[in-house]
């Protein structure tokens, strides 16, 4: 088979299943480059009993690694996935549920053609059930699940328990750099972010408020919350400021004997990042009180 995309030249692309790893293994060292596309599923009434990839997959990968440290995998699933061999690999492209164009795309990334700039929507765990769910949490008993966690899910527990994940919510990496400078005003903040690279590329800016202090004894409140978010397309050497203006939504919180949604506190941190792990920037804002 023979691919080419725009300005790349053509060249030969081997297929091989991956069955027999040694085999693989041969034919990985007569490579220029090699990509290992990994891919895992579930459906509406069946969920994965694990987020792995399967034990043959994982050791694949792992003894291609061991022969050469530059391999590219990319996986395909519908949500998070276990990768045990990460630091062991090159790179890693999670493509999610791509689409009938999902070979088109590849390419393009892969190529350089594009800058992939997708953020993470959810948290990379190290391990299954890194939160440590109960049987009565999840998958429930007798049909019923309880939901004792509270607010501490996904990088919330990860947050609240200082854990660091595999990957973290909100995480994704790009072929440029970007640089962050803030600001805060009353209720606003101003984030300037500039494209330090030479390739143009799309950054996602996140504002994370720290509720912690409105935690009660009941109710425990996460340290980040993610309450605004921003794509800035950005050229070489370009530069953009976005605001994020902070009202009583984005901290208010419910009140049980009351029955009605409060701000009980006015001042509050705001912490602006690449990811929930990856804060650039702390200031604070006062959030006038309804």
């Amino acid at each position: 088979k023979y691919v080419s995309t725009a300005g790349i030249a053509t060249d030969v692309v081997e297929y091989d299943s991956g069955i027999d790893i040694s085999e693989t293994i041969k034919k990985a060292w007569e490579a220029t480059y090699v990509v290992v596309a990994l891919a895992t599923s579930s459906s509406e009434g069946f969920d994965r009993s694990t987020l792995s990839f399967g034990k043959h997959a994982d050791n694949l990968v792992s003894r291609l690694a061991k022969s050469r440290q530059d391999i590219i995998v990319v996986t395909v699933s519908p949500g998070a996935v276990v990768l045990p061999w990460s630091e062991e690999v090159g790179a890693i492209l999670s493509m999610f549920l791509p689409g009938q164009e999902a070979g088109n795309g590849l390419a393009d990334v892969l190529f350089g053609v594009v800058n992939p700039s997708a953020r993470l929507p959810l948290t990379f765990p190290n391990k299954d059930n890194e939160v440590n769910f109960t049987r009565q949490q999840y998958p429930g008993v007798n049909l019923k699940s309880t939901y004792t966690e509270g607010m501490l899910v996904g990088y919330r527990w990860y947050d609240y328990h200082s854990v660091e994940p595999k990957y973290p919510f909100g995480h994704g990496l790009s072929y440029t750099e970007f640089v962050y400078s803030s600001s805060a005003t009353q209720n606003q903040v101003k984030v300037t972010i500039t494209n330090a690279g030479n390739i143009k590329g799309a950054e996602v800016v996140q504002a994370y408020i720290d509720k912690s202090i409105l935690s009660t004894a009941s109710r425990i409140r996460p340290v980040k919350e993610l309450v605004r978010w921003k794509r800035v397309l950005l050229a070489p050497g370009e530069k953009r400021t976005v605001v994020f203006t902070f009202g009583t939504d984005d901290a208010k919180i419910w009140c049980v004997q009351r029955k009605k949604w409060h701000l009980p506190k006015s001042h509050f941190k705001v912490m602006i990042g690449a990811s929930s792990r990856d804060i650039r920037e702390e200031v604070y804002v006062d959030i006038p009180l309804e």
